[in-house]
């Protein structure tokens, strides 16, 4: 008759007994202590993880919260001339002072800068925005944001620094809308008088672009620096006439 040997644990037999009926086991009760704080820390881990989380979500949420209060309360108040751009700026960043790098931050932004440009006020619109470049770091959202300084620098006639902007967004790996940013760098570039630059900015999209608008308005600015080449070889006998 066969009888079957098993492993099962006498009566009274120490778990550590137990443990050392095999090898996996037998591992486990020489380093048990070891194996207990390892659990104990993966636990503790698990634990610290989901507390971070939840108070920076809480923390992100109230900050959103703070800066959504300080925009509504003194956004319409600018736009209908009862509190001046100055007013509106120094409360928009006194909060947006205690959120740090918060990216959340830049909807906000561009409401204010929106405001601000809207009522022409362009030194506090760049003002802004230029901090926003610097401060908020999602790539997406840096690109709008730099896009809009750009624009605003160049309604306060900050050609170099428009440009400079411009390069920032292109270096960036996957810059969106390259057509239309090479398009205003080219025009930025003929406003300076930096026809050669110029030229290679609006050949670019001559040559790149999909966007037959683009390539459309492109054509007529090398069109306009072509004549202006022209005139200027002319003699100067022939541009009296």
């Amino acid at each position: 008759m066969n009888t079957t040997t098993t492993n099962t644990p006498k009566q009274g037999t120490s778990i550590d007994d137990a443990l050392g009926q095999t090898e996996l086991g037998g591992w486990i009760a020489k380093n048990k202590n070891s194996v207990l704080l390892a659990i104990v820390l993966i636990f503790l881990g698990i634990v610290i993880y989901g507390v971070q989380d939840h108070f920076q979500t809480k923390k992100y949420d109230s900050y959103s919260d703070s800066l959504f209060k300080v925009v509504e309360a003194k956004v319409k108040p600018f736009e209908d001339d009862k509190i001046s751009a100055e007013d509106l700026v120094l409360a928009f960043n006194q909060e947006w002072k205690k959120t740090g790098d918060f990216d959340g931050a830049g909807p906000f932004v561009i409401k204010v800068s929106d405001a601000l440009v809207a009522k022409r006020k362009y030194e506090a619109a760049y003002q802004i925005l230029s901090e926003s470049v610097v401060r908020l770091k999602n790539p997406t959202l840096n690109f709008f944001l730099t896009v809009r300084a750009a624009a605003v620098a160049e309604d306060l006639k900050k050609y170099e620094e428009a440009i400079v902007l411009l390069k920032k967004v292109l270096s960036n790996s996957g810059a969106y809308m390259q057509e239309k940013i090479y398009l205003d760098l080219g025009r930025l570039h003929l406003k300076k008088g930096e026809f050669e630059k110029a030229k290679a900015a609006l050949n670019w999209v001559e040559e790149n672009g999909k966007e037959a608008e683009f390539q459309k308005v492109s054509q007529l600015y090398l069109e306009e620096i072509s004549d202006g080449e022209k005139v200027k070889s002319l003699p100067s006998e022939t541009k009296e006439n």
